[in-house]
């Protein structure tokens, strides 16, 4: 179950590519069937490197300590790339 948590986004992006291609492909292979699905590949890649989480903008907990402590409010988002 860890394996489809951690790769779902490959695993549904594989999927609408391989649906797409069932649909684009029934009635035979033409140009601009091959030209939907490399833009739907295309933005699928794009959406994943961009919407991917980064690391994060403190390198130490120290810094998140002192910003903690400055007596101003602080909003702590924990976040997991899985």
């Amino acid at each position: 179950m860890s394996f489809i948590n951690q790769h779902s986004f490959t695993l549904d992006a594989a999927a609408a590519l391989g649906i797409l291609a069932l649909v684009l492909f029934r009635d035979g292979v033409q140009r601009s069937d091959w030209l939907a699905l490399g833009a739907l590949a295309l933005g699928l890649a794009l959406a994943f490197l961009l919407l991917r989480p980064g690391p994060s903008t403190y390198n130490a907990a120290q810094q998140v300590r002192a910003r903690i402590g400055a007596g101003k409010p602080v909003l702590l988002v924990f976040q997991s790339n899985y």
